[in-house]
């Protein structure tokens, strides 16, 4: 369980964003949401975030993009990347902007809630690189290359 941590979901689509919510409430996490870049930087600014987990391909804007004006703000959160689109990303750009953790679409509902357990447990436990499929074994449906 995540008692008591927030996580903020990035999704341009509602209803992605609703059952990501429900989701991660199975966790007892505090979930915050936002559908653009702007909304989840307003969001960073104004709560207590302990994760971000986006989608990377957004409306005005990309993950990447957001972890990238994260930094530039000096936070430093353990980020997630959710993907469709896993051959369009390089491995080095995406892990050597930040990502801790992504997720590649279709993923299941067990593989999501252990890979957002992994990305918010002692983030510095986390090797870097890390594969949550290394870590749980074949529990999890969620892909690192």
């Amino acid at each position: 369980m995540l008692n008591g941590r927030s996580i903020l979901v990035v999704d341009q689509d509602p209803l992605m964003r609703e059952i990501l919510e429900d989701s991660l409430n199975l966790l007892r996490c505090k979930v915050f949401s936002a559908g653009t870049i702007k909304d989840a930087l307003e969001t960073l600014a104004s709560e207590t975030i302990d994760a971000v987990i986006c989608e990377d391909q957004l409306a005005q804007g990309t993950g990447l993009e957001l972890l990238a004006r994260m930094k530039n703000c000096e936070l430093e959160l353990p980020f997630a990347l959710m993907t469709a689109s896993e051959p369009n990303l390089c491995r080095d750009t995406v892990f050597g902007a930040g990502v801790r953790i992504v997720f590649e679409k279709p993923f299941g509902l067990d593989g999501f809630l252990e890979g957002a357990r992994l990305l918010c447990s002692n983030s510095h436990q986390l090797p870097p690189l890390a594969s949550p499929e290394a870590l749980v074994q074949e529990r999890i449906k969620t892909v690192l290359w």
